[in-house]
């Protein structure tokens, strides 16, 4: 009963030889806290873009990261990029994610990159408005494939209706916190 072993997933994606590796942002968080040198988990070099979700990733963890990659990288005499983060935020009821990564944007740690296509995404304040530069409820104003249109044993579609769209009518109200900055990036 002791520590977690933080290595294991890291040990993992060397012995598979993965090339994309994604994680929540806890575990992120907790290898680092750990001080876990991932240079020492196997060849990990192959690993391109890492992926964060299921909370918001502190930028000192993403540093953290990169830090950690570059060191991979060179270790494999393979230096000359910087690891690509993809974070992101979404959910599990609509299967799909709302703001996130494009590789052609800069990357700033700690943040999303961009609301994702064919989401209409908006940080909106008390009032129901759209706010930039502000914080605001994520809210996702036209409907996207993926959104549950009901849920099962739900008569009348109560409990549907009150989950997601009690606040604003007819407007998805997803229950996080977001701030949409001028250039399109994103903060949960």
């Amino acid at each position: 009963k002791g520590s977690p072993d933080w290595t294991t997933l890291w040990r993992f994606a060397a012995e598979t030889g993965v090339t994309f590796f994604g994680a929540g942002a806890a575990f992120w968080g907790n290898c680092m806290k750990a001080g876990l040198d991932i240079t020492t988990c196997g060849d990990l070099s192959r690993i391109r873009p890492i992926g964060s979700t299921g909370s918001p990733l502190p930028a000192d963890v993403q540093a953290w990261g990169s830090e950690q990659m570059r060191r991979v990288y060179a270790a494999a005499e393979r230096g000359g990029h910087d690891v690509f983060w993809v974070n992101m935020s979404g959910g599990t009821d609509f299967a799909g994610a709302f703001v996130g990564s494009l590789r052609e944007l800069p990357e700033v740690p700690g943040r999303m990159q961009c609301r994702m296509l064919g989401s209409s995404v908006e940080a909106w304040n008390e009032q129901g408005q759209p706010v930039i530069g502000e914080v605001g409820e994520l809210v996702c104003t036209r409907p996207i494939p993926s959104m549950p249109l009901y849920f099962w044993n739900d008569p009348g579609n109560q409990r549907y209706l009150s989950s997601y769209f009690d606040t604003y009518h007819g407007v998805w109200r997803h229950g996080d916190w977001l701030k949409v900055d001028a250039d399109g990036g994103c903060t949960i």
